[in-house]
């Protein structure tokens, strides 16, 4: 009998990256450790190891990479535990990383030398890690959990692609396959990812509040990287709506009010997957041109409607989508079947399976 799986995931969270990348890792990780697996996280935000540690009931080992540590990425897994692991799994695909490619290159090769194996999830198209730097991932195992993914010929290491491998939080599970599409649509879920870098989250409330021809319950999950200036805006229109809005923190995971909601207006990231999954009908939007491109596959699904960058979408718009998408019962359906039918929410199970399998073999 093979030993419990030690998995080292190295992430990063922030404002400026997001909270999508740490979410994925918690939620592999709760699968992960549910099997028997010894899990480890080692990245960079600030109070990284609060929300792991939370998320994660402590059953994991974190350490937060120290500003010398990430300039010399020869020596950023000299302090991990295990000395030795199966697989170090990165979930750095981000600006970040593509602004100091070096680095990435360094770590790389840093972890191919304690691990058996290295995971790397990237993005899609001119965002994507094998798209700026392909000969980085040649014996690599590369994951991108997307639709779409093969559109794009990438072959560098072992392929994983498409929404096969989307890793859903494992409190969804409860929630799939349960969708009831409501002839009378009254309850929007507003989430705009941890930190609403594009401000969306105000920007949909006043055209929420513009709304006269029905009376509304609105939930608004304000994130942990939302700055001060927007929360207070996104309090001042809940304060002076003419709908019921509540304002709700602290969300590690929003399947149950995904299920409670009758249409969501979210933006074009991870989250999309999770309305899919869920049969939640939706409104999205893109944080810019390059992620507004790359979500030109999944539009095909037609399990929402992606209005474009966020920056380009006016409020005037906004309120006449969201008006519309409450009264067509006949749109919300199709969206919701499109998404269950296409996005299976198993991707976990699928990566440590795969893991299991070529451990201590050439992959």
């Amino acid at each position: 009998m093979l030993d419990p799986l030690n998995i080292l995931f190295r992430v990063d969270a922030g404002q400026d990256i997001g909270f999508g990348h740490l979410a994925r890792c918690t939620a592999l990780a709760t699968i992960a450790i549910k099997s028997g697996a010894q899990v480890h996280f080692l990245g960079s935000g600030e109070k990284l190891d609060v929300f792991i540690n939370e998320i994660l009931s402590g059953r994991c080992n974190v350490r937060t990479l120290t500003e010398q540590e990430t300039a010399g990425a020869e020596n950023i897994f000299a302090e991990v535990l295990p000395p030795h692991p199966n697989v170090i799994i990165f979930d750095t695909a981000h600006h970040r990383t593509l602004q100091d490619l070096k680095f990435f290159k360094n770590e790389l090769k840093a972890a191919r030398k304690i691990a058996d194996k290295v995971l790397v999830f990237d993005s899609l198209g001119k965002s994507s890690l094998q798209f700026n730097a392909v000969d980085f991932l040649p014996n690599d195992i590369v994951v991108t959990p997307y639709v779409g993914a093969e559109e794009y010929g990438f072959n560098a290491g072992t392929q994983l692609n498409g929404p096969l491998y989307f890793v859903l939080n494992p409190n969804f599970k409860a929630y799939l396959g349960t969708r009831k599409i409501r002839d009378s649509a009254t309850r929007v879920l507003l989430t705009c990812g941890g930190s609403d870098v594009a401000n969306v989250s105000a920007k949909t409330l006043q055209a929420i509040n513009n709304i006269a021809d029905v009376s509304l319950d609105v939930r608004v999950i304000i994130g942990p990287g939302f700055p001060d200036g927007l929360i207070e805006d996104i309090e001042r229109f809940s304060r002076y709506s003419p709908h019921q809005i509540e304002c709700l923190r602290g969300r590690s995971c929003l399947a149950a009010d995904m299920n409670w909601c009758d249409i969501c207006v979210s933006m074009s990231g991870l989250t999309k997957y999770e309305l899919a999954a869920t049969g939640t009908p939706a409104i999205l939007l893109s944080i810019d041109k390059v992620h507004a491109d790359a979500h030109q596959s999944f539009n095909l699904l037609k399990t929402s409607w992606h209005l474009g960058a966020a920056h380009e979408v006016s409020v005037k718009e906004l309120q006449e989508k969201i008006l519309s998408l409450l009264v067509k019962s006949n749109v919300r359906t199709e969206m919701s079947n499109n998404g269950q039918t296409h996005v299976a929410g198993d991707g976990s199970s699928q990566i440590l399976e795969f893991l299991e399998r070529h451990r201590h073999v050439g992959t």
